[in-house]
């Protein structure tokens, strides 16, 4: 029992560390890519923020409709995100 313990606490920090890595990276390269069409205009140089913000609601989306379905970490019960 200590060892299948062991691995699902194994296969949950494996799962947080890919979370992170992906929202890191991904969501950071893709600010990369979309923060230079916020300094063309002036103007919309003080609405940045909601660029990041929307990137990282669709990471979130992403995540839970597709990538966390294919982790190291298997629920009983799944969900999809309909919202």
């Amino acid at each position: 029992m200590y060892l299948r313990k062991g691995k699902n606490v194994m296969r949950i920090v494996l799962e947080l560390l890919r979370i992170i890595l992906v929202f890191g990276l991904l969501g950071g390269f893709l600010w990369v890519l979309v923060k230079d069409m916020y300094t063309w205009n002036i103007v919309t140089i003080q609405y940045q923020w909601l660029a990041g913000i929307g990137i990282y609601i669709i990471l979130f989306i992403l995540y839970r409709n597709v990538w966390q379905f294919r982790g190291w970490y298997t629920k009983f019960r799944r969900f999809f995100f309909n919202g």
